[in-house]
C-alpha cells in the first residue's frame, strides 16, 4: 500500500509565504532628533581701537554632559536623567566654544578671538579659560547655568577670575527651547566676560 504525501506541509508553506510580510514587525521611523546651539550673528560694529586679542582655551565641561550626546535634565535633587531621543548634533563642549567665540568676537572690547593652536601673529593680550559648572534644565521649568572663568596673560599672569550665573531663563520642557536657552546663556556669559576687559 503506497502512502500518499501529506499536503499539510505544502499548505503551511503557502500560508507562510502569503503572510510572510506580516510576521516581521513593520519598520518604524527613527524618533531621534538632533539639536545645535545657536551662535550670534556677527556684529557690524567695529571693535574699539584698543580692543584686545583673546585666546579661547578648550572649555572644560562636566563629564555628565559629555558622556552621552543625549540631553541631560536635572531633578530638584540634582539627579540627572537623559532624553535618549533628544540629542546634541555636535559634542557639547565644541558647540559651547563656537557660541562663546561668536559672542566674544561681537564685543567691542575684543578685536579678535583665537583658538588653539594659536598662531604667532597676532600676539594675544589674554587667554581665557572657562569651566562649565552646570548647564542643564531643571524639571521645574528653568535653566541652571553656571560657569567660572580665568583671564590671564599668555605668560600666565592672572588678570581676573570670576563666575557667571544665568538668571531668568525659562524652559518650556522642549529640546528646542533648551537649545535656545543654553545659547542665550552662553551669549550673555560671553558679553559679561568681555565687559571685564574695559
Amino acid at each position: 500500500m503506497t502512502r500518499r504525501p501529506s499536503i499539510l506541509p505544502l499548505l503551511l508553506g503557502a500560508v507562510l509565504l502569503l503572510t510572510g510580510c506580516q510576521i516581521l514587525p513593520e519598520a518604524q521611523p527613527d524618533p531621534t532628533r538632533f539639536f545645535r546651539l545657536d551662535e550670534p550673528a556677527p556684529s557690524t560694529t567695529a571693535p574699539a581701537s584698543d580692543a584686545a586679542v583673546l585666546g579661547l582655551l578648550p572649555i572644560e565641561v562636566p563629564a555628565y554632559l559629555l558622556d552621552a550626546r543625549a540631553m541631560a535634565v536635572l531633578d530638584a535633587d540634582l539627579q540627572v536623567s537623559y532624553r535618549d531621543f533628544d540629542r546634541w548634533a555636535e559634542p557639547l563642549d565644541e558647540g559651547m566654544s563656537r557660541v562663546l567665540r561668536g559672542a566674544l568676537a561681537n564685543a567691542p572690547q575684543i578685536q579678535r578671538v583665537l583658538i588653539p593652536p594659536f598662531p604667532l601673529q597676532p600676539e594675544r593680550d589674554y587667554d581665557l579659560q572657562i569651566r562649565i559648572v552646570e548647564a542643564a534644565p531643571l524639571r521645574s521649568g528653568s535653566l541652571r547655568f553656571v560657569l567660572r572663568y580665568d583671564l590671564a596673560s599668555p605668560d600666565g599672569a592672572k588678570y581676573h577670575s570670576g563666575e557667571y550665573t544665568a538668571s531668568g531663563i525659562a524652559w518650556d520642557g522642549t529640546p528646542a527651547d533648551l537649545a535656545r536657552g543654553l545659547s542665550t546663556a552662553l551669549q550673555q556669559a560671553g558679553a559679561a566676560i568681555a565687559a571685564e576687559l574695559e
